[in-house]
């Protein structure tokens, strides 16, 4: 992908953002399968043919692409099935035997596959915040969603970088701008009467 190619991804992330900024945050129990659902929809909705045609070659070559697709006959269809299910699809690997927890034993590497950890943490991160003045975190734990974001957001269309990769970073990046709109998923409240042992040793 050229510079062109990497500034139109950047304005797809952007407009995913804005879309779910201006829709969801009404309502924390959005951020399920239907709540992303429905993000990557308007999403894919507002993308522009050049990225789009480059946003669905690479998802066809996702090793569970024919799992998203299934059942469907239309290209077109197909393409935007496939959109779909990859915003769900950090979450539903959650259930997959073929991936493993961070601290687990490893699971055989599948072919396709860059990363068979099912990182729970990407998911989400710690904003700190006190309405009591309770201390809080002098540094935010990383990896998080933001970081992750952030990396993504420089692999995916970077020549330099697999191709292998970028199938699997793009549903993380589909999935993780639309968790950290849900407000459950970036900030972590401390007050002073639940400042236990584990709290206080977070503070350094």
């Amino acid at each position: 992908c050229t510079a062109s190619d990497r500034g139109t991804m950047y304005k797809a992330a952007f407009l995913l953002a804005l879309c779910v900024s201006a829709n969801f945050l009404e309502s924390a129990q959005a951020w399920n399968k239907t709540g992303h659902t429905a993000i990557a929809s308007i999403a894919y909705s507002n993308l522009d043919p050049k990225t789009k045609q480059r946003v669905d070659a690479l998802l066809r070559k996702h090793p569970d692409y024919k799992k998203w697709v299934e059942g469907i006959t239309t290209e077109k269809e197909r393409s935007r099935a496939a959109f779909l299910a990859a915003a769900n699809w950090p979450d539903r690997i959650r259930y997959d035997p073929r991936f493993f927890d961070d601290a687990a034993q490893p699971t055989p590497p599948v072919q396709g596959f860059a990363d068979m950890e099912r990182h729970p943490i990407w998911h989400y991160i710690d904003l700190p915040f006190s309405a009591d003045g309770a201390p809080i975190p002098k540094q935010i734990p990383a990896p998080n969603a933001l970081t992750q974001i952030e990396l993504f957001l420089k692999s995916i269309g970077n020549p330099a970088v697999d191709e292998s990769t970028q199938v699997f970073e793009l549903p993380w990046l589909l999935h993780l701008v639309g968790d950290v709109h849900q407000p459950l998923h970036c900030v972590s409240r401390f007050m002073k009467t639940q400042m236990g042992r584990e709290a206080k040793e977070l503070m350094g």
